[in-house]
């Protein structure tokens, strides 16, 4: 499998809401493949559908577990729960490429969503792999960094 082009710019399918997945099949587990070498290919610590031209719920987060790096695909993800905690990070953007804006984010959040093999399962996120959920999940509905970026 090979990388996909990326949507870059402030292209109409990065301001949609994406469809659910429903139930995960061999369809949707390729576009997650095709999200991993995407998003390995740009270097990138996570990515979403629609950011290869997909309208489905699924996001790709990168995870530091020992003894290295893993990605975690998720399929229909909903953020269920988050601390009370917040930082800003400055966050960059596959599909805005050479941009970073400060956002503000939940230092941890709970996110209810499928794996590939279409369990149901719960991941907590915290740090910069929260920002990163967040960020992915904003995109799934449609929304991009710059409409969450802080104003000087």
């Amino acid at each position: 499998m090979s990388a996909a082009p990326l949507i870059v710019s402030d292209h109409a399918l990065l301001r949609r809401a994406c469809m659910p997945v429903g139930r995960v099949n061999r369809k949707f587990r390729t576009v997650a493949a095709r999200l991993q070498e995407t998003m390995i290919a740009h270097r990138g610590i996570g990515i979403a559908a629609p950011q290869i031209g997909e309208p489905w719920r699924i996001c790709i987060v990168l995870r530091d577990w020992k003894p290295g790096l893993v990605p975690v695909p998720m399929f229909d993800p909903v953020i269920i729960g988050w601390s009370e905690k917040r930082f800003v990070v400055d966050e960059g953007c596959l599909s805005f490429p050479g941009e970073a804006i400060p956002v503000e984010r939940y230092a941890e959040v709970t996110v209810h969503h499928m794996t590939g093999a279409g369990t149901k399962v719960q991941t907590i996120f915290r740090g910069i792999e929260a920002a990163c959920a967040q960020h992915e999940i904003d995109h799934l509905n449609g929304i991009t960094f710059h409409m969450r970026g802080l104003t000087t």
